[in-house]
């Protein structure tokens, strides 16, 4: 974006989903910036969790469904989809 690292003093997270915070360490390690949060999401960082996602949407709330399945089966089954040779 054409800074330099010691030239960003803020990094503003918008929620606390893994992947907008996911490498926020790393940045605030080489740029020194201060990190913004809200408050309600602040633990989140700290216990290194992503927090809940609310689909807003029916495309959101159907994606939402298909990975709560998928993971439901995931661990209570030890299926393989494919033979390794």
């Amino acid at each position: 974006m054409g800074y330099k690292a010691g030239q960003v003093s803020l990094i503003i997270l918008t929620y606390a989903h893994f992947d907008h915070y996911g490498s926020i360490k790393e940045l605030k390690d080489i740029t020194g910036a201060k990190i913004a949060v809200h408050k309600n999401d602040s633990q989140y960082l700290i216990q290194g969790k992503s927090a809940e996602v609310t689909p807003v949407s029916a495309i959101g709330r159907f994606v939402m469904l298909i990975a709560k399945n998928r993971s439901q089966k995931k661990a209570g089954s030890q299926t393989r989809y494919f033979n390794r040779r």
